[in-house]
């Protein structure tokens, strides 16, 4: 049940960044708004979001990404973090897996 209202809520999330980008590219004062130093946090706290959305999407959907993760010794238990994710190189990961694995 959890984690159907988490996946609601990215998509969600995913919805507004999506409007807001729309928003920014009409209205140049809504591009100096959003870039206003008292937003920043606000602004990095959606990045973080969106980031975190793209990543349970690709773990869940793209075989090569699951792959990817387990050699690398990813397990994702307790708070999830960008920077611990593993490194993706075009060595490591284009390279090694095929588009079809990838998509």
């Amino acid at each position: 049940m959890g984690s159907a209202l988490y996946s609601i809520a990215l998509r969600a999330l995913l919805w507004i960044l999506w409007l807001l980008r729309r928003l920014i590219s009409l209205d140049g004062r809504t591009y100096a708004l959003m870039n206003a130093s008292q937003l920043q946090w606000f602004l990095a706290r959606v990045g973080r979001l969106g980031a975190h959305a793209v990543y349970l999407k690709a773990r869940t959907t793209c075989p090569a990404y699951q792959d990817f993760l387990d050699k690398m010794g990813y397990e994702g238990k307790g708070r999830w973090r960008l920077d611990a994710l593993p490194e993706m190189t075009k060595e490591n990961y284009i390279k090694k897996y095929s588009i079809e694995q990838r998509c």
